[in-house]
């Protein structure tokens, strides 16, 4: 997809917008300094979800617990967390926590992608798991707007990128690796196959400008376990094809690339062929 000359700024201003703002109506229309509607989301959706619906949730009496874990997994919104961990921060017991999830992610506030290993393999056991917000904008409703300069705005970015994918099947093709000593942040399952087909690291800060190491993770990754995978990095405004050791690598701006995938609803990266 070509834009025009200068057009890339502007697009990322409008991404900040998107993932500080998109989704919330009331944000966008009532605020002159693009702070969200925290108390329409407090007194909305945690009215809703957190005390309305609990009733029909089998065995969950008190909203405070699950309001306090939504918040823990909001704040750490694209990481990688643990059962042991989220039971100590939540302080539940580890089958409160699942019941706590499984609502939470029936009620579509989160979502949470498994986990495989370097040689693209689920684990039996699985205690680890990155979760997602459904709506970037939700971290910022909840905590504060973020600025696209700062650290934290990447994980959003990539918060924003599965959000556009869970309206779809596709979205049980989402996973990540993690391995001792290194990972891949996203990549899509083909379920004919399954092995890896679509392989995403995201570099808001554009590091790979300046660096000469290259994506060794992504590329060690691919090698591994399909060489014909598609490697993408998600930039904040480069855009160029790349290679190392054979494998080649797209370059891309995430916002132009998250433009493109929410206007092609047959893009391959996120469909099962």
């Amino acid at each position: 997809m070509a834009l025009k000359a200068n057009a890339l700024p502007a697009l990322n201003a409008e991404f900040r917008r998107y993932v500080n703002l998109g989704g919330l109506l009331e944000g966008v229309l009532g605020s002159k300094d693009d702070t969200p509607a925290i108390a329409f989301i407090r007194g909305g959706i945690v009215d809703q979800v957190f005390h309305k619906n609990l009733d029909s949730f089998a065995g969950i009496n008190d909203p405070q617990r699950p309001n306090r874990l939504f918040d823990i997994l909001a704040f750490n919104t694209a990481r990688e967390v643990t059962t042991d961990d989220l039971v100590k921060a939540a302080g539940i017991a580890k089958n409160t926590l699942r019941k706590f999830l499984d609502y939470l992610e029936s009620a579509f506030l989160i979502r949470r992608v498994h986990r495989v290993d370097r040689d693209a393999q689920r684990f039996q056991r699985a205690v680890s798991f990155k979760v997602y917000l459904t709506a970037p904008c939700l971290y910022a409703a909840l905590f504060a707007p973020v600025l696209s300069s700062d650290q934290l705005f990447q994980r959003l970015a990539e918060t924003a990128i599965v959000a556009q994918v869970l309206g779809s099947p596709a979205a049980d093709n989402l996973a990540y690796a993690s391995w001792r000593g290194g990972g891949v942040e996203l990549l899509t399952m083909n379920p004919g196959t399954n092995l890896p087909d679509h392989v995403y690291e995201f570099d808001w800060c554009n590091a790979y400008a300046n660096s000469k190491k290259g994506p060794r993770n992504l590329v060690s990754f691919v090698e591994g376990t399909n060489a014909q995978a598609k490697p993408y990095i998600l930039t904040h405004s480069l855009a160029r094809p790349a290679s190392m050791r054979g494998i080649k690598i797209t370059l891309a701006p995430l916002a132009l690339y998250l433009y493109w995938l929410q206007r092609d609803p047959m893009l391959p990266s996120f469909h099962s062929g």
